[in-house]
């Protein structure tokens, strides 16, 4: 199937508005001597490329948080009321949950 159309409409039917070309001038081109620095190098590159690290410290036991989960099991998350935000509730007010 062969469909004929026009550039100057959209696929939709309205007209397109026309846009003239601009004709750029090519600027002459001027060879770089060697003693110039026209171009820096971008400030997030490094020029020696080594990469200090963090010196080494001690290792230190982390703190026993074990007493956490003792205490979380005598609760339970849920969404208080009509779907509200949720809440912390004692495991003995669970059947109470949304009235």
């Amino acid at each position: 199937m062969i469909i004929q159309g026009s550039m100057n409409h959209t696929y939709s039917g309205r007209k397109k508005k026309r846009v003239a070309k601009v004709k750029r001038t090519q600027k002459p081109f001027i060879p770089l001597a060697k003693d110039e620095k026209v171009f820096k190098p971008a400030p997030w590159v490094r020029k020696d490329r080594e990469f200090k690290s963090t010196p080494l410290s001690a290792y230190t036991v982390p703190n026993d948080t074990s007493y956490r989960q003792e205490v979380s099991k005598k609760y339970t998350v849920a969404i208080a009321f009509n779907k509200g935000a949720y809440q912390v509730i004692p495991n003995e007010d669970i059947e109470h949950i949304g009235k």
